[in-house]
């Protein structure tokens, strides 16, 4: 394994430099609203800074070419991906598009009191859907290592960190930790800890906490399925139920712990795409159901209210997608329900199908 981008020790007001230098850079955009900051710098060198740009609805991509990240941005280690776009008609139920935080206003008008409340069993079940979204992804990131053999140590010191963002949506959906998730959660704390004190986290340590991290991600899926099973009900048949859509593959099956495998082939640089196979537990079916994606055999949706807030956010990051597609923007950070949602065109239709069909003969 190729260990790059050594995280490097920062000031506080480095990070206050480079917001202030991306606001500079936004002021060019025509139709941008407000600009928000989301999280908070815990750790100089080892954050990020996560950034929300609100836009006028019909705006298009060269209007608002200032709002993505400056150049260099990544190599200072600051801004480590682009911005959130969202239009103000979707903004009042951006708790139901993203796992959001802390916000604060740093430009333009205030926005902050006109997103919707959530009550009490909404949290509960977005913090439900997060969980299962958000460990998905992560595995997803975890297969293109796995097949690239080199892993960013600053990305995934972030990324360490995150597992206390999940260790939150845990308690809130009432989903018990397990020891081996405690344990790391501790390290990753400690080690934060040894780095504001000036202390540097060595390769060894750190790939010792990449691969647990993996193994918790694996059981952190399987629990949050577990716990929704629970609440939606199950498949009314063992078999297993395959959806595929563009590049990713994912088969629900019975088996208690998902494996992904990104394949390694010449289109993923050629078309900056991963091609990946998801074999996730079998109720994950009745997810993905719930956002839309139904197999040959349609699920019965659930009118709970989980199922209501599941079927709700999958009608929401749609529309905020499709915003992003029909507006051109492609720096801005998309919303993710497991399978993609946009549109390809008739070209990447058709080498998405060949790749699948060369899959299936080997």
């Amino acid at each position: 394994m190729k260990i790059i981008n050594q995280p490097r020790f920062l000031k506080k007001e480095a990070y206050d430099d480079e917001l202030n230098r991306y606001l500079q850079k936004s002021e060019s955009s025509e139709g941008l609203i407000s600009i928000l900051t989301m999280g908070s710098v815990g750790a100089p060198g080892l954050s990020d800074l996560d950034l929300i740009c609100v836009v006028e609805e019909g705006v298009k991509s060269k209007s608002v070419s200032g709002l993505d990240i400056p150049d260099g941005a990544q190599k200072r280690g600051i801004l480590l991906h682009g911005p959130i776009v969202i239009p103000r008609s979707l903004f009042s139920d951006l708790h139901y598009i993203f796992p959001v935080s802390n916000l604060i206003g740093c430009s333009g008008e205030s926005l902050l009191d006109s997103i919707n409340p959530v009550s009490e069993d909404e949290e509960k079940s977005l913090a439900l859907a997060y969980l299962v979204d958000f460990t998905l992804s992560r595995l997803l990131q975890h297969s293109v290592v796995e097949t690239k053999k080199i892993i960013d140590k600053r990305g995934w010191l972030t990324r360490l960190w995150s597992l206390t963002h999940s260790e939150t949506l845990c308690n809130i959906a009432g989903i018990a930790l397990q020891s081996n998730w405690k344990t790391l959660l501790n390290d990753i704390r400690n080690t934060r800890e040894d780095w504001n004190s000036g202390k540097d986290c060595d390769d060894q340590k750190f790939v010792n906490m990449y691969k647990r991290l993996e193994i918790v991600h694996q059981q952190l899926l399987t629990a949050a399925l577990d716990t929704e099973s629970q609440i939606l009900g199950k498949t009314q048949s063992d078999n297993s139920l395959n959806f595929l859509r563009s590049t990713r593959n994912i088969t629900c099956q019975s088996i208690t712990t998902p494996k992904v495998l990104n394949h390694g082939t010449f289109l993923n640089s050629v078309l900056k795409v991963n091609y990946q196979t998801i074999h996730a537990p079998l109720q994950y079916a009745v997810r993905l159901a719930h956002y839309g994606f139904q197999g040959q055999d349609p699920i019965k949706l659930s009118d709970t209210v989980h199922g209501r807030v599941l079927q709700k956010r999958a009608s929401l990051v749609k529309k905020y997608n499709h915003f992003l597609e029909t507006s051109g923007i492609t720096f801005s950070l998309q919303g993710g329900l497991g399978l993609p949602v946009k549109r390809e065109s008739v070209v990447f239709s058709l080498i998405h199908r060949l790749f699948w069909m060369t899959q299936r003969l080997r």
